[in-house]
């Protein structure tokens, strides 16, 4: 669309009409004010504007706490698991394991993140310990079944979350 050069202003009401040349069809059209480089200003932020952006920040802050929270709970776990030892069975650390896993669920955090931190914890305590970790798989299966029964997972999701939790490696693509 080839414009008129000057394009006549339309009753001071912040509007212009502009004519086509190759049609002489004639549109009337809300005057914009060209910046320096040629692009059209944007208008000033609306409120509703401010809102959208203050709720995003709000969610970015919220998903900090959660990875926060997260990265509270490895460490917890990790901590628990390294100082207990062997010895960390029975009704008591099932009850904190519980309570560790409501945390998660409640603070939005998936099965497969809970047991991304097991595992990364796991393999941490492993390295520190070596041979002497033999302990370690079997009450890894035990924590992942309180997972299941605390995010109510499938047996088949279950048998998967603790495939998952012993993988020494990630798994390689071609």
């Amino acid at each position: 669309m080839t414009e008129r050069e000057g394009q006549m202003p339309f009753g001071g009401l912040g509007m212009e009409l502009v004519i086509d040349l190759d049609t002489h069809q004639q549109t009337l059209r809300r005057k914009t004010k060209k910046s320096p480089t040629g692009g059209v200003k944007k208008p000033a932020p609306t409120r509703q504007w401010w809102e959208i952006m203050g709720s995003t920040a709000f969610n970015r802050a919220a998903e900090g706490w959660r990875v926060s929270r997260a990265a509270s709970m490895a460490e917890e776990f990790g901590h628990s698991v390294e100082f207990a030892g062997p010895q960390m069975t029975g009704a008591e650390t099932e009850g904190l394991l519980k309570q560790v896993f409501a945390v998660a669920k409640r603070s939005r955090i998936t099965a497969v993140g809970v047991a991304e931190m097991m595992r990364a914890e796991s393999l941490r305590i492993e390295g520190r310990l070596g041979v002497g970790a033999n302990w370690l798989p079997p009450f890894v299966d035990t924590a992942i079944d309180l997972l299941a029964e605390v995010y109510r997972l499938n047996a088949g999701t279950t048998r998967g979350l603790k495939d998952f939790a012993h993988q020494k490696a990630l798994p390689a693509f071609n």
